[in-house]
């Protein structure tokens, strides 16, 4: 593969297991979409030109991810972990890096907003999560062995 493209595989999601930030187990896919939540201003000078003006009221951040079910991330982060966190209603911190250079991530304080589960015969269990931002989303730079 071309060195100047990025496999997708290399995008690594993590999530908080008891302190430590863990990858996501058996994980598929990962996006990270970041939206901007805009409010419009109506002058007369841009009324008279029929222009909106745009400014930026909030910023947020919504990752979603899906994976396998597999019976031994009870202690990873897996569904089972995900779900626990789920129930609780509490924030957690998510992060993402490319396993090409770990010690590049962004990260933040996300809270759970749905799972997921899909089983079908003759497939195997996945499922699917979406976090959404709960405050800033920030670059942060750690030691590769973190990971």
């Amino acid at each position: 593969m071309d060195g100047d493209y990025r496999d997708g595989t290399d995008l690594i999601l993590a999530i908080d297991v008891a302190g430590v930030q863990t990858a996501l187990g058996h994980s598929g896919e990962c996006k990270i979409a970041y939206k901007a939540e805009t409010g419009t201003r109506k002058t007369k000078e841009a009324a008279a030109g029929k222009w909106d003006e745009k400014y930026v009221k909030s910023l947020g951040v919504t990752v979603t991810a899906s994976g396998f079910v597999h019976d031994g991330d009870s202690a990873k982060a897996g569904l089972p972990t995900i779900k626990t966190i789920f129930k609780l209603h509490k924030t957690i911190k998510a992060s993402w890096f490319y396993r090409a250079d770990p010690t590049k991530i962004e990260s933040g304080l996300f809270v759970v907003t749905q799972i997921n589960q899909t089983g079908k015969a003759g497939d195997d269990e996945t499922y699917d999560i979406t976090l959404e931002n709960s405050g800033a989303v920030n670059d942060e730079t750690a030691a590769a062995s973190t990971h």
